[in-house]
């Protein structure tokens, strides 16, 4: 096959769940050797186009083919279409009572049937090449994330694809081991492998791939080279307003759930929950995440998406969709979940294809109940935290907010935007988080300082200043010294 011909073509792909259109005629072909990143805001449709291209979403309507066949939704041939294209999921996916060794075999083992040594000469030759050769007897639970994320990608490239997928490697990663993986994907596609890839790491979108791809509401907005679509002077004013504004964003998630030991002001004295509820462009999430690494904890905010996927097995793109907005897909099944185990649910997920927002808010909710049930303080932003968690005594709830000329400029600061966008960004993230926040509270008001221990003005008393009286209060109730 020369390098002109499609490895994968795409053609007229679309995905629903319920009424809730995800992708909408998706068309794009994968050469061989191409590296090509996806990119798009939350909720675009990037995991579940990938999911579909792996096979483990049915699409709705389109045609997937593999060096010119069609796949179709017969198990057999998607079995041996997945031995070709491999797929590297963000959750890992390691079996946790297995060796790093073991893991990487299985597949070699029990799908392409090869002996145990050509399985173990394998494996111990893809350990090496992503620098995790010296673990290859040390289970899942005695490594950090960015080990288990190259442990994947050996045990991937072990079944010796042709293509591999990524469905955002780093996102479940602390910022320092993001870059650990991301050498090792940049090594891999030097080396000529075909590869897609969702990612939030613009830079390495930018730098590595060959191919950019840009969705925007189940659409491809842009496919282009990266020097075109990453250009200040690319004419697609959508892909230019995303670009602005997931930067400003993605700076604000780095800040929100980084941990560093060594500024750590305080000591904590008994355990705790502080909950944040924020108005667009006050800077709540960065007065949280500020709080969270003076006192040493964990800061929750979008990684709870991932990990109600990863309980319920619903795709990650419709927790995404609804986060902290209503689909007006209400009205479901609520607790469906509380008897099921991840299996059942993805298999009732395929049987119905619709997941409501009650559906999708109570399976948050068990993730947010989890975490405060934990031993170890935390603090969780938006989500009706505070709701959600008003039983128990241990929990501290902070509402920040500003006035709309300081959150405009906050905001045309972050996003890089002109006014009326800036005015158009908090208008309408604020109406989603109130109607949000007003359904699930059963008929609470977002704003109404009587649901919050603490509401501070975030334009009167600086970021600092905040910080400072939230760790006040904290003191007051005997949490920290």
């Amino acid at each position: 096959m020369s390098k002109s011909e499609a490895v994968i073509k795409i053609e007229n792909l679309g995905k629903s769940f319920g009424d809730h259109e995800v992708l909408k005629k998706i068309d794009f072909e994968v050469n061989e050797g191409e590296v090509i990143c996806i990119i798009g805001s939350s909720g675009s449709g990037k995991s579940t186009l990938l999911r579909c291209i792996n096979k483990l979403e049915t699409q709705s309507s389109g045609k997937i083919y593999y060096r010119g066949k069609e796949i179709r939704e017969v198990q057999k041939e998607i079995n041996e279409y997945r031995s070709k294209v491999g797929m590297v999921f963000q959750s890992f996916n390691l079996f946790n009572n297995k060796t790093v060794l073991e893991n990487c075999m299985l597949g070699a083992r029990k799908i392409l049937h090869v002996s145990k040594d050509e399985a173990s000469e394998r494996a111990i030759k893809h350990l090496k090449a992503v620098g995790m050769a010296q673990y290859i007897n040390a289970k899942p639970a005695q490594l950090s994330g960015g080990q288990k994320q190259r442990v994947a990608i050996a045990r991937a490239l072990c079944m010796n694809p042709d293509v591999l997928l990524f469905d955002e490697p780093t996102s479940a990663l602390d910022p320092e081991m993001v870059g650990e993986v991301l050498n090792v994907m940049k090594e891999l596609a030097k080396s000529g492998l075909t590869m897609i890839i969702v990612t939030h790491e613009m830079a390495f979108a930018r730098d590595v791939s060959t191919r950019t791809i840009f969705m925007d509401k189940g659409l491809i907005a842009q496919d282009d080279a990266p020097s075109k679509l990453f250009s200040l002077d690319n004419p697609n004013a959508r892909t230019r307003e995303f670009l602005s504004r997931f930067i400003a964003e993605k700076q604000d998630d780095k800040k929100s759930e980084a941990v560093d030991a060594a500024k750590i002001t305080n000591t904590i004295r008994k355990k705790f929950v502080l909950t944040f509820a924020r108005g667009f462009g006050t800077g709540g999430k960065e007065i949280a995440s500020r709080v969270a690494k003076d006192l040493g904890i964990h800061c929750y905010e979008n990684r709870i998406l991932s990990l109600a996927s990863e309980m319920s097995g619903y795709p990650e793109e419709q927790f995404e969709a609804a986060n902290e907005r209503l689909t007006k897909q209400k009205g479901g099944i609520l607790g469906l979940l509380g008897g099921m185990n991840r299996t059942k649910s993805s298999h009732y997920l395929a049987r119905k294809d619709f997941v409501s927002d009650d559906e999708l808010f109570e399976c948050q909710t068990k993730i947010i109940k989890e975490i405060a049930d934990s031993d170890e303080s935390s603090v969780i932003v938006g989500k009706c935290a505070d709701w959600v968690l008003k039983d128990r005594d241990d929990v501290v709830s902070v509402y920040i907010e500003a006035p709309r000329a300081f959150c405009v400029k906050r905001t045309m600061d972050n996003m890089k935007c002109d006014e009326d966008t800036a005015n158009r960004t908090i208008a309408e993230t604020d109406k989603f988080r109130a109607d949000y926040y007003e359904y699930y509270t059963k008929g609470n008001y977002w704003t109404n300082p009587v649901n919050y221990d603490m509401t501070l003005n975030s334009e009167k008393m600086g970021i600092d200043g905040c910080v400072a009286h939230i760790k006040s209060l904290l003191k007051l109730k005997g949490y920290i010294d």
